[in-house]
């Protein structure tokens, strides 16, 4: 047989298995919080018919606000910087169902700031009819996505009930 540890070795032994886990977490948990701080991260919800928050309105121009029931998008920056959105589409297998007559698309143009937002909007009837347009029926479900400046796809799984007229 070998020799056995005394108690004073066995710990000089996990003392330094302790002190190389704990430089090895130093080093690993900045540059992973730098890696994260470095991505864009924005925040998706979505409401149908009203605003979520009925304050969300006043961050559409009175002169712009939808007269009738609308499919609101409301995306928050997350990020550590400052976003611009490129555009915002719906996901389809057969090609992208695009917002061209999004209420007020040009504000996704804007650069928003960290904690800031974005409200678009679009008229309930019109998304209805697009989507009914494009074979969805039902009790249905599509995926919003919002592409940011960088490039990158941010999603959002949205659930919405058709008319069957």
């Amino acid at each position: 047989g070998g020799q056995e540890l005394s108690w004073y070795e066995l710990m000089a032994v996990w003392g330094s298995v302790a002190g190389a886990v704990f430089a090895f977490g130093a080093l690993v948990v900045p540059l992973y919080l730098r890696w994260r701080d470095s991505k864009t991260r924005l925040r998706i919800t979505y409401s149908i018919g009203e605003p979520e928050y009925p304050a969300d309105l006043r961050d559409i121009p009175p002169n712009e606000r939808p007269a009738e029931p609308a499919f609101y998008i409301k995306i928050f920056n997350k990020s550590k910087f400052n976003v611009r959105l490129n555009n915002v589409f719906i996901e389809d297998p057969r090609g992208p169902i695009t917002f061209e007559q999004l209420g007020n698309l040009k504000s996704t143009l804007d650069t928003k700031t960290p904690g800031d937002h974005w409200i678009l909007y679009q008229p309930l009837s019109f998304l209805m009819n697009t989507l009914k347009g494009v074979g969805y029926s039902g009790n249905t479900s599509f995926m919003l996505v919002v592409r940011d400046n960088t490039g990158k796809l941010h999603k959002k799984k949205v659930n919405i009930q058709l008319p069957s007229s």
